[in-house]
């Protein structure tokens, strides 16, 4: 569900944006998308995450980020 939330978002995002900026965004949005229910949930606590577990989560948000913006780019027309 998440993927699909980030892709619908990719697609609504201009693309004049900077792809690094977008891939960012992205990133950013689908971490937020499953970290904060996890939290909500009680499954987790960000509090005690120490700088590995931090890495572990960014950096897959990050690629995602940045090849749903660079596919996002490839298939929707220039504005």
């Amino acid at each position: 569900m998440n993927g699909m939330i980030a892709g619908t978002i990719a697609g609504a995002l201009p693309s004049r944006l900077p792809l690094g900026v977008a891939g960012i965004i992205l990133g950013g949005l689908a971490m937020a998308a499953s970290d904060v229910p996890a939290v909500k949930l009680g499954a987790t606590n960000l509090a005690e995450w120490d700088a590995a577990s931090w890495l572990s989560d960014v950096v897959p948000h990050l690629i995602y980020g940045f090849v749903t913006a660079s596919v996002a780019r490839a298939l929707l027309p220039l504005e």
